[in-house]
């Protein structure tokens, strides 16, 4: 299985010009010098064999403006302010470039981030890496990261990637200081599907677990379907197997996420030996809303059901109109089987730690295939 490739972007304010004035104050107690410095580096950007992004110096040059110099006591000011000023304008352009060169080793210990790897939960982790070259536009720097989501046994989360032949592209930025980070509808199922794999969907619902929902027994599913309370004269007790046997589904539309999910609810009697006979398996259509948000360095996610669809996959007890049980799987699916889902994915996804750009205050913004984060 070769790892998923998701698509993620940010963009970042770089800048290979400055302008600095350098005070050099009180020298051995004796002298104010003030010296005015107009740098110059023409930089690129590299990557290196491990994917990191680089940046270096191809040229640089420092020039001098106007040298001050104030002798704050003695009697040879005149020729202290001449030798100075000339051992200035001979030692500075050699020793300035380098502190760019200290800048930059600032900067790129900051790109070092950009490869990372984060935990997804207790069950699996999460690794962003660079797919190619960084690309610098005007004051942006932008990246395009990978995302390989793997289970906590390593084997790694393989996403359809969907019949999509739209090239994904990020919004527009306005101003010179916004970061953006980028995530794709693809990379949000894998981490569901990671979800989804561990069986950390699945709930089983027993006769009273649950308020607010009928009692499940052969008595209330009886009431709807007459056949069962036939064959079970006695009233006993229901348990209910929810389980998501295939991958979630995410689609990102303009201002609005979905969710979708194929669900089995196994609906079986609890017999006096304890035992358990399967009455039927109802498949279940199920569309929920996702809202986004940031909190703690983490996407959260937070689901809500938009609709559910009945269907029969098999049944012990004969035919029968399914619409009749809609009422009760949609509120069983309300008060217990959407909270389980919202307390898994709640846990939020790690967002990479890139530069040390704080998204916790971002806005969102949900586009076609693309949630963004912008801040």
């Amino acid at each position: 299985m070769t790892p998923h490739q998701n698509w993620e972007r940010r963009r970042l304010p770089v800048s290979s010009k400055s302008l600095a004035l350098i005070p050099l104050s009180s020298l051995l107690g004796f002298l104010d010098i003030l010296v005015e410095v107009n740098i110059t580096a023409r930089t690129r950007l590299t990557q290196e064999a491990s994917g990191v992004p680089r940046l270096v110096i191809e040229d640089c040059q420092a020039l001098l403006g106007g040298i001050n110099i104030r002798l704050l006591r003695g009697l040879l000011s005149g020729i202290l302010d001449g030798l100075i000023s000339n051992i200035l304008r001979n030692v500075l352009p050699g020793v300035l470039c380098p502190v760019v060169n200290v800048v930059l080793d600032l900067t790129n210990g900051l790109l070092l981030t950009v490869n990372s790897l984060v935990p997804l939960g207790l069950l699996g982790s999460i690794q962003y890496t660079v797919s190619s070259l960084p690309i610098v536009s005007g004051q942006f720097i932008q990246l395009d990261l990978n995302t390989v989501v793997s289970q906590l046994g390593g084997g790694l989360i393989d996403y359809p990637l969907g019949n999509s032949k739209t090239a994904i592209s990020m919004p527009p930025m306005t101003e010179a200081t916004e970061s953006q980070l980028g995530l794709s509808s693809n990379f949000l199922g894998c981490v569901l599907t990671a979800l989804q794999k561990e069986g950390l969907m699945d709930i089983e619902i027993s006769n009273g677990d649950i308020p607010g929902i009928p009692p499940l027994t052969t008595a209330v599913v009886g009431g709807v379907i007459p056949k069962v309370s036939l064959i079970y004269k006695d009233v006993r007790p229901l348990t209910l197997k929810i389980k998501v046997p295939s991958a979630p589904k995410v689609s990102l539309q303009k201002n609005r996420g979905i969710v979708t999910l194929f669900v089995k609810t196994e609906m079986n009697v609890v017999n006096a030996d304890s035992k358990l006979t399967s009455l039927c398996v109802l498949g279940v259509d199920v569309r929920l809303d996702a809202k986004f948000s940031v909190g703690g360095d983490k996407l959260m996610i937070a689901l809500s059901v938009d609709s559910t669809h009945l269907s029969i996959v098999s049944s012990s007890i004969g035919r029968f109109e399914v619409s009749v049980l809609e009422g009760l799987v949609g509120n069983i699916f309300r008060v217990a089987f959407l909270p389980a889902v919202n307390t898994v994915v709640g846990q939020g996804i790690a967002l990479p730690k890139l530069m040390n750009i704080d998204f916790n205050d971002a806005n969102i913004d949900i586009l076609d295939d693309l949630v963004v984060l912008t801040t």
